[in-house]
């Protein structure tokens, strides 16, 4: 964020900052995007064989992984929501209020469980709050979008 903030003060490369890698290193770019795009479905797989492995019924009961996905996909929305409504409204309009409220209303991040896997740490607790949050999801986000939309 500070870098793409301090584009203009940077050095710059054919008018660009030289962190612009899609104007200033196409090549490399064009590496890179196609290295990502092949990331996110391998990611998906390993985070699926994880959960796959782990007994669903006991991710449903574990009470510390809906706390967790509760204040994931309804408090945090809620507190953006009203910071960045009532605080910073001057800075943010409408579309950017929904934008950042709708992403934190989003479940957590599949890249924890990719973290968790790859270190061995907490696997199933991990995937135990991505089910729950997934879930959790499926009824807030409708309700933090009415909330937006107020």
């Amino acid at each position: 964020m500070i870098v793409w903030l301090c584009q203009g003060f940077l050095p710059k490369v054919n008018g660009y900052c030289i962190f612009r890698i899609d104007k200033t290193l196409p090549a490399v770019y064009k590496v890179v995007s196609v290295l990502s795009d092949m990331v996110s479905p391998l990611a998906m797989l390993l985070i699926g064989a994880d959960m796959g492995e782990n007994d669903l019924r006991c991710a449903l009961r574990d009470r510390y992984a809906w706390i967790v996905a509760a204040i994931r996909t309804v408090v945090c929305p809620v507190l953006v929501f009203l910071t960045v409504r009532f605080l910073l409204h001057s800075i943010f309009d409408g579309d950017a209020v929904m934008a950042l409220t709708l992403g934190f209303a989003a479940p957590s991040s599949v890249t924890v469980n990719l973290f968790c896997s790859t270190y061995h740490y907490e696997e199933e607790y991990a995937s135990h709050i991505t089910v729950a949050s997934t879930l959790l999801c499926i009824l807030t986000v409708p309700l933090i979008n009415a909330l937006i939309t107020l």
